[in-house]
């Protein structure tokens, strides 16, 4: 299944073709597969324990031979990798699945076997096998449902509830708490029903974004492998299997869509167009320079404008002009810490994206003007005559400028020296001084006397 979401993520317009060539059948498919996505085995994730085990018996002398559904031509690249197995069984004009590895086992056999498998399509070879050890979810099970003496359990974290919610990434859903913007720059903060469908709007889209996070680490799977710290990513290190999360994404998004349609229709036709485009930006968007950048910062905008459709309230063109000069600053620090540590490991480019490490400067200037330039919207619009109509005392606003000036220029500091890894979401909420920068700006919003309901 995950050589299936690589080619979909390599070659789209083959793998809208997968279909016609399931009907082929199972090894018919495989062999198509094979043709078109191969991948590293150097960064596949393999057991150690199971590993271990193997090693231990092939310098005992034990002959041990890798027995697997997935076509030959994958399996001899593993086999050829790990170096401790002496022939291998797998798929090529016959589905190596079930009763079919059986019989090419005991054939190889030719007496009695131990066989290391890992769930229920292992049953038929455990029992004719002499010993078995049991991996994977099959590691869970009782005795009894195993028919064979067993030799060793080989446990690991999959399908644990912690690896599953991690890969769901809760702490982004900070993100959207953009969606309640609107309502508190339209001063409705007393409104319960306007805060009510906020709140749901706020949940639809936590709930989508992690539906787009599962999907796009299940498309992403083979960069994700070959980044140092991605690789320890859920599915990625093969924690939870990406049967799992093609299950839970569906799931997720449609809890998400029924919620904004409770909400109004305009906010799911918001949320539908959201999700098509970071689907859009998971399959390709991502790879493509510049368009990348600002489709980010496009992501967060969308977030503020379904937060004032679900309120029914105009938005403000001086919030849109500063969300989206902020925003794309942000999106832009995101490439400047992907392409400095890719530098630092002594790579030319960013795999799985469109940007080199030639272009570290250029990322790192223009997210410094984009941030400045969000502030010089902030100062036009405390000088002219819409705060004054919405403050009482509009003076105080002067004093957002700095503070947004203070954190921006902070910001880009940390990241030149490497203090911002990845995702500066994630460095925004484990930096104190941010929450210092929040506070202090909604001390002076309050200063400036709110005028509530306009």
């Amino acid at each position: 299944m995950g050589k299936c979401f690589s080619l979909l993520r390599e070659r789209p317009l083959v793998a809208l073709t997968l279909p016609l060539r399931c009907l082929a059948g199972p090894a018919a498919m495989k062999r198509w597969l094979s043709l078109h996505v191969v991948p590293d085995v150097t960064l596949l994730p393999y057991r150690p324990s199971l590993l271990d085990r193997c090693r231990i018996e092939h310098r005992a002398g034990r002959r041990l031979v890798l027995a697997t559904a997935a076509h030959e031509r994958i399996a001899h690249a593993v086999a050829e990798h790990l170096g401790c197995f002496d022939a291998v069984i797998a798929t090529n004009e016959t589905n190596m699945k079930g009763v079919h590895k059986l019989q090419a086992i005991q054939q190889d056999a030719r007496g009695p076997f131990w066989y290391a498998g890992d769930c229920s399509a292992d049953l038929p070879i455990w029992r004719a096998a002499s010993g078995a050890i049991v991996t994977g979810s099959a590691a869970q099970w009782n005795d009894n449902r195993l028919p064979t003496t067993i030799i060793q359990r080989v446990t690991d974290d999959r399908y644990r509830l912690h690896a599953l919610a991690k890969a769901l990434r809760p702490h982004q859903w900070v993100k959207n708490l953009l969606v309640f913007l609107p309502l508190l720059a339209a001063h409705q903060v007393f409104s319960v029903e306007q805060w009510q469908l906020a709140l749901i709007v706020f949940v639809a889209f936590c709930l989508c974004a992690s539906s787009v996070y599962v999907l796009n680490d299940i498309l992403d799977i083979e960069n994700d492998r070959a980044h140092d710290r991605k690789r320890h990513r859920p599915f990625a290190a093969a924690v939870i299997p990406v049967a799992l999360g093609v299950t839970v994404a569906p799931l997720l998004v449609t809890t998400a869509m029924a919620l904004a349609w409770y909400v109004s229709r305009g906010t799911a036709a918001v949320l539908v167009m959201y999700y098509l485009v970071t689907f859009a930006y998971s399959l390709d968007l991502k790879r493509r320079v510049l368009l990348d950048v600002f489709v980010l910062a496009g992501l967060y905008g969308m977030r503020v404008v379904a937060g004032a459709v679900a309120i029914d309230v105009s938005i403000s063109p001086w919030l849109m002009a500063f969300t989206s000069f902020f925003f794309l600053s942000l999106a832009l620090g995101k490439r400047a810490a992907e392409l400095r540590d890719a530098k630092a490991s002594g790579g030319d480019e960013v795999k799985g994206r469109g940007w080199q490490t030639i272009d570290l400067p250029f990322v790192t200037a223009a997210g410094i003007a984009a941030a400045f330039t969000a502030a010089l919207v902030v100062g036009l619009y405390v000088t002219g005559s819409t705060a004054q109509q919405l403050y009482s005392k509009p003076v105080f606003l002067f004093g957002t400028i700095p503070v947004i000036l203070w954190w921006c220029c902070r910001f880009w500091l940390e990241a030149s020296r490497g203090g911002v890894r990845d995702d500066p979401v994630v460095y925004a909420i484990n930096d104190r001084g941010t929450w210092v920068v929040v506070a202090l700006l909604s001390a002076l919003f309050l200063a400036a006397g709110p005028r509530i309901g306009h």
